[in-house]
């Protein structure tokens, strides 16, 4: 799937040099988490709004970042080699009819959320019926973060911490 993930690359930018200083280096990786970290809250935050609170809290948990050589990548814990949370892809993208969830995949959702073990079939059989909607944090994340005006808070957040690591 194209957007369960949200790569951000500098490659070819200002911020690809070939000879870096340690310094250089610390202060880009430190802008580098920065931004990692502000988008995974932009994505969790995406998350939160979609589900409505209908949600046990483990795949806003499971979203995160991992440095890459030339930037970072922004993705559900699946994809960044953390927790396997299989159902990410289903939370973004959404699920169309035709096929009930596995019952494993659901039971935890639904026995917080008032279903019994018995009407637990009802809830996967209602899914299988009618599907689920998407919510498509990522790719709400990586567009609003590929506007001007984010654009500006990433290269702030970078050229800050440049700066404070090349004036120690």
């Amino acid at each position: 799937m194209v957007d369960d993930r949200i790569t951000f690359d500098i490659k070819g930018t200002i911020f690809d040099q070939k000879k870096m200083s340690p310094a250089y280096r610390k202060g880009l990786e430190q802008g580098l988490k920065d931004v990692g970290s502000e988008v995974v809250q932009t994505a969790q935050g995406k998350l939160q709004a979609g589900k409505r609170g209908f949600d046990t809290g483990a795949l806003k948990g499971s979203i995160g970042w991992r440095k890459t050589n030339y930037g970072v990548v922004i993705a559900s814990g699946a994809a960044i080699g953390d927790k396997a949370l299989t159902y990410a892809q289903f939370a973004e993208h959404g699920r169309g009819p035709g096929k009930m969830p596995p019952r494993e995949a659901i039971e935890p959702w639904g026995l917080k959320h008032g279903f019994t073990q018995a009407t637990i079939f009802l809830l996967q059989r209602a899914i299988g019926r009618r599907g689920t909607r998407g919510i498509f944090m990522f790719r709400d994340t990586a567009k609003e973060w590929n506007g001007r005006k984010k654009r500006k808070r990433l290269e702030q957040l970078i050229t800050h911490s440049l700066a404070k690591a090349l004036n120690k």
